[in-house]
């Protein structure tokens, strides 16, 4: 049963279809389950269910991949690319990194958000009704993980622990 999840190869269509599977999931600060999940935890679900190993707070997904953009925009975005939010630095003071979404296409994202009380799906659009209007002024930054050498982030299997227990199923 885990070599179905852990090992079939990452496509954008399966990370699609894994965070629609969460969507109105209740969100809950630290929640990594479909009882109740926070930004980081939707995110990090999504890629192991697709065979991605990523690191558990968005502060430290953001390292992981390739930077796309620092622009709040949908030009040159690919599905499964993620978009950070927070503070950006200024010479006072570091960058923070605070929140983490999950670019569907079409300008459209899926998150999990407290303010909202559950994953939710949100668009980057002005012109929509789902636009959320502060976004644009903490976004950060857009990183692309699928099809990118692995720098932050492994496949599972290549994980010593989900190794030994790959390696022990019947």
């Amino acid at each position: 049963m885990a070599e179905e999840v852990l090992l079939k190869p990452l496509s954008k269509e399966g990370l699609v279809k894994t965070a629609m599977a969460f969507n109105g999931i209740p969100y809950m600060w630290g929640g990594t389950s479909s009882k109740a999940i926070d930004c980081s935890g939707l995110v990090t679900n999504v890629y192991f269910m697709n065979g991605i190993q990523l690191p558990r707070d968005a502060d430290q997904q953001t390292f992981c991949g390739k930077v796309v953009s620092t622009e709040y925009s949908p030009d040159g975005l690919e599905t499964g690319d993620l978009l950070f939010f927070g503070k950006k630095a200024t010479d006072a003071t570091p960058e923070d990194v605070t929140h983490v979404a999950m670019y569907l296409g079409n300008g459209e994202f899926i998150h999990s958000a407290g303010f909202r009380e559950r994953v939710s799906i949100n668009s980057m659009d002005p012109e929509a009704g789902n636009f959320i209007e502060n976004y644009p002024d903490i976004f950060i930054r857009t990183v692309r993980i699928a099809g990118e050498a692995y720098s932050g982030f492994q496949p599972v299997t290549e994980n010593p622990f989900y190794k030994e227990i790959l390696s022990t199923e019947p």
